[in-house]
């Protein structure tokens, strides 16, 4: 486990036209992992100051730069992380270097979208009998209009997303996502906009349907089979329910809502 050593002598105030500056150095004793990732792993260990952080004491002033070197004592484990905290340029107090966090913001939106069903509000197949010379029964279908609702994740990124463009878009949720089930929610759009020079809004869509993604077809079904369905049934004599969406884990993207 990494031991974090506050290094007061180092430290250093200064003040000018635009405000405080502050530098603080820190040792970080113990840091694992391989040659190519103690300094990430040791400027990321709990304990030292993050990008953006406020500072304790002086006011207005946030962190604005992180560096780490490997420290002159020699040991590969031990490493000097060097924090400045400064008032902050206007124009980067939005910009962040964690792509993870929360949506900047939520929108819902609802509306009514045309449906083929083949089931009533029971859940029971839709059957017309035809009583005559000659008995007949038919399976009906119908166009309905079924409540769609689709939500948007609005988050401030630095780049074009575009690997969560490739993984998620047009796909559903593998497992539980924002206190839903699985499969209930696909992903169906990723927008980005670039606002200025590395900044980039951009919005994650997803449309909710509560009876999964999944489809489900009939065909030529008699009534002792409609009867002896199971309500989980898989597949079976002219029924069946099939994954037509690739699944993923929407938690990953770091969003919820």
């Amino acid at each position: 486990m990494a031991i974090i050593e506050d290094l007061v002598p180092d430290q250093m105030v200064s003040r000018n036209s635009a405000g405080y500056e502050v530098e603080r150095s820190y040792l970080v004793d113990a840091v694992g992992g391989t040659p190519e990732t103690r300094l990430y792993n040791a400027i990321t260990t709990a304990g030292v100051p993050q990008y953006n952080d406020p500072h304790p004491v002086f006011p207005d002033v946030i962190v604005t730069d992180v560096n780490a070197r490997p420290y002159s004592g020699g040991n590969p484990n031990t490493i000097k992380v060097n924090v400045t905290y400064s008032v902050p340029n206007p124009d980067d107090i939005d910009s962040t270097d964690d792509e993870s966090s929360e949506a900047d913001s939520i929108s819902l939106s609802t509306g009514l979208t045309s449906e083929k069903v083949y089931r009533d509000i029971n859940g029971e197949f839709m059957v017309v009998e035809f009583k005559g010379g000659t008995f007949v029964r038919k399976y009906a279908s119908a166009d309905v209009q079924k409540p769609q609702v689709s939500v948007t994740l609005k988050r401030t990124e630095t780049t074009i997303p575009k690997a969560a463009i490739a993984e998620y878009l047009g796909k559903v949720n593998s497992v539980p996502w924002s206190g839903f089930p699985a499969k209930t929610w696909l992903c169906t759009q990723i927008d980005a906009t670039e606002d200025k020079p590395g900044i980039f809004t951009v919005d994650y869509v997803f449309s909710y349907n509560p009876l999964d993604w999944r489809l489900e077809v009939y065909q030529n079904l008699t009534q002792e089979q409609i009867d002896e369905l199971p309500p989980d049934v898989d597949s079976g004599n002219g029924y069946g329910i099939f994954d037509v969406y690739e699944k993923i884990d929407f938690n990953s993207l770091g969003l919820a809502f």
